[in-house]
């Protein structure tokens, strides 16, 4: 799925495509406008359907702050509903009419951000080029928001990296309702580590995204094997095993809440994510797409198994 805030990227781009900004004078703030019929054609030219061009259409006829809230609310169905007429079309039904929406509108602004400067035109070349060098930190936004949730742009198209591709903010919130059910104490540590990993990734500083990952997997290990050591056995987990990654994973192997195999698997996973940039004939970002990813997937896995081992117990 396309996530919220690739979605919230996505508007400011289609926002920023168009808009033109004047003085408003006597020291206010600028202002912006877009002229609806170039927004129209924009969207003729990419395919997009006659009632999707006029429903953009009328929404800047309303105001330009209408325009960014269409592209918003096709991630929640709003739109849809709109664009089809059907007040009483189901919630799912509109959310994914309104994912295949959002990809389309994606594609066609990144295609256009990515077009080639005209060469047999000096002055479309300037002008192509100043709008490019002004769109460029929003097309970037946009393409990183979109990688996290499991997509890449190659030859005109969004692909799906992952076959069952999960936006980063469901997968995060995933995580921490898994948490708060399991009754974790430290909750905030988690989802603290998780939302710095997620805006490093966003702003490109890979080791940090991927060390903020091993961080929020250490402390989904760390709290597993003490809330089990509480409501098992009564007791609090020593600091000497709770303050060390590898006699945490030895303690829930000993609990019975991992095998062998999965321990020396978490033991190698670890060392994977703590050799930060050390991975040759990979970009950075795919590495730290990726490690964050293997960081959130076994974070998962041992809450899940020690939810479903305490479950087992009555505890």
């Amino acid at each position: 799925m396309i996530g919220r805030r690739a979605t919230k990227e996505l508007a400011e781009l289609a926002f920023w495509r168009f808009a033109k900004t004047r003085n408003s004078g006597l020291g206010r703030a600028d202002e912006h406008w877009i002229h609806d019929g170039e927004v129209y054609e924009f969207f003729y030219e990419h395919g997009f359907s006659a009632d999707f061009c006029n429903v953009v259409r009328f929404s800047l006829n309303s105001h330009h702050r209408n325009y960014r809230d269409f592209v918003l609310k096709l991630h929640t169905g709003e739109s849809v509903r709109l664009l089809e007429g059907k007040k009483d079309m189901p919630v799912e039904a509109a959310e994914l009419a309104g994912q295949v929406c959002l990809r389309q509108i994606a594609e066609a602004f990144l295609r256009d951000f990515n077009e080639a400067i005209p060469e047999d035109d000096p002055v479309r070349a300037v002008i192509h080029q100043a709008r490019r060098n002004k769109l460029r930190p929003f097309a970037a936004k946009l393409v990183a928001a979109l990688e996290l949730d499991g997509y890449t742009f190659r030859a005109e198209q969004l692909i799906h990296r992952e076959s069952s591709p999960i936006d980063a903010e469901k997968h995060r919130d995933l995580l921490v309702e898994i948490a708060k059910d399991l009754g974790l104490v430290k909750i905030e540590v988690l989802e603290h580590c998780l939302k710095l990993s997620e805006d490093a990734y966003h702003a490109g500083r890979w080791d940090d995204c991927v060390s903020n990952a091993r961080r929020a997997m250490e402390s989904a290990f760390q709290e597993c094997a003490s809330s089990w050591e509480r409501r098992a056995n009564g007791k609090e987990l020593s600091n000497d095993t709770y303050e060390r990654a590898a006699e945490v994973r030895k303690y829930l192997q000993q609990a019975g809440l991992l095998n062998e195999k999965e321990q020396k698997a978490l033991a190698a996973s670890y060392g994977l994510l703590s050799d930060t940039g050390s991975h040759p004939n990979i970009a950075q970002s795919d590495q730290a797409r990726m490690s964050r990813q293997l960081a959130l997937i076994l974070s998962e896995f041992v809450m899940l198994r020690t939810a479903g081992a305490l479950k087992a117990r009555g505890s």
